[in-house]
């Protein structure tokens, strides 16, 4: 159990028991989930941006064979961090992500490195939200 909110790192999501492995996406596990211009604007035609991120990460989340891609950042209007569901698409250009639930996010400034001690806290909240805080039960509870 990690005991002291300042040692919470990205890292540290690794040591749960539930077989799960985070990390963050490279530029090759990114240009696989890059899809054509012409493709990208049949799937996004005429749909609104639901948010701009901004200090985003795309992370994977592996367990066993089945891996999952997630986007992590804050929203750029009101500065809260954000958390998608699975990303399907991202532009040719980088510049914005289609999710499995339908939303369309526009990206503002990429994160450097791993995600940071909100963000980190975030993806901790999230999983419990979706009902897999089995996961990072190795996490203090915290509100925020």
């Amino acid at each position: 159990m990690i005991e002291n909110i300042r040692d919470l790192r990205f890292d540290l999501l690794n040591a749960n028991e539930a077989g799960v492995f985070f990390d963050v996406l490279d530029d090759a596990d990114i240009s696989d989930l890059q899809v054509s211009e012409a493709e990208w604007q049949h799937k996004v035609s005429g749909l609104p941006a639901k948010a701009q991120i901004r200090n985003w990460h795309l992370i994977s989340m592996t367990q066993k064979d089945q891996t999952v891609a997630l986007l992590l950042g804050s929203r750029d209007d009101t500065g809260e961090s954000w958390c998608t569901s699975e990303i399907l698409f991202v532009s040719p250009d980088r510049s914005a992500l289609l999710t499995r639930s339908g939303s369309l996010y526009q990206l503002k400034d990429p994160g450097v490195g791993e995600p940071d001690l909100y963000l980190v806290l975030h993806i901790v909240y999230t999983l419990r939200y979706w009902g897999l805080g089995v996961i990072v039960r190795h996490f203090p509870e915290v509100f925020y």
